[in-house]
């Protein structure tokens, strides 16, 4: 019978067909370990820093309204302002700045990439359903990727700060003040102005307000009650974004 021999020891071609059937068998099961995604549900993984005027967090069904800060942000959350501005900070430090009257939805999922090698990569996306947000955010290859995503198109994020609007319709628009992106469809340079009353009238605005009940006017009360944050500062820029 024909032998291989490595450094005095012998295995025959059998043997060695069935070693390799073998590693290959564990290499496989082991690529199923780590489950492909994972939903961050319940640790915290964003927060709001800063805030003006009237801003709102839908936590599992249920809002609030932001009074204080920080507030802790949790994959699925969503970040709905009228008369006000909040920011939100990412644990990596990355901000995104959510205008007057938009509606932003947060999500985090940890994605198990690889075949040989399986590593876990933090996928992060922020939904923007209607208004403005400016954002810098940075993607690290093979750890955390960051995308935006409007009902029309989505953005996939590298190392990329700037500005991106979503109209009554969900027609997008967008520019960066550095990094690139790459979009599933091409995106107007031209952010969308929507006029208050007119995005206060919208069906998505109009449902986070009816989830409120009575919170809204508890909000109201507040903005006339006592200073709006304390430490947020009308200096830092926002009128920009």
């Amino acid at each position: 019978m024909r032998r291989s021999y490595l450094k005095g020891f012998s295995f025959s071609n059998r043997s060695l067909v069935q070693g390799a059937a073998l590693l290959l068998l564990l290499l496989v099961l082991g690529s199923f370990l780590i489950p492909p995604s994972v939903f961050a549900q319940s640790e915290s993984i964003a927060r709001i820093d800063q805030f003006n005027g009237v801003v709102w967090v839908k936590n599992n069904e249920n809002w609030v309204v932001v009074e204080r800060v920080p507030v802790e942000l949790t994959s699925g959350d969503k970040v709905v302002t009228q008369e006000g501005r909040a920011r939100v900070v990412w644990s990596d430090g990355g901000t995104v700045e959510v205008s007057p009257d938009s509606n932003v939805r947060i999500t985090e999922k940890k994605e198990s990439r690889g075949f040989f090698v399986r590593r876990l990569v933090v996928v992060r996306k922020m939904r923007v359903l209607l208004g403005k947000i400016a954002f810098n955010l940075r993607s690290q290859e093979g750890q955390r990727e960051y995308s935006l995503e409007t009902p029309t198109v989505v953005a996939a994020l590298r190392g990329t700060d700037g500005n991106l609007g979503v109209g009554l319709q969900g027609e997008t628009g967008g520019s960066l003040i550095s990094g690139n992106w790459t979009t599933s469809a091409p995106i107007s340079p031209t952010i969308p102005t929507v006029p208050a009353a007119a995005a206060r009238q919208a069906p998505i605005q109009q449902a986070a307000a009816q989830g409120f009940d009575g919170l809204f006017k508890h909000a109201l009360e507040n903005l006339v009650s006592k200073p709006l944050a304390e430490n947020f500062s009308l200096d830092s820029g926002w009128g920009q974004i």
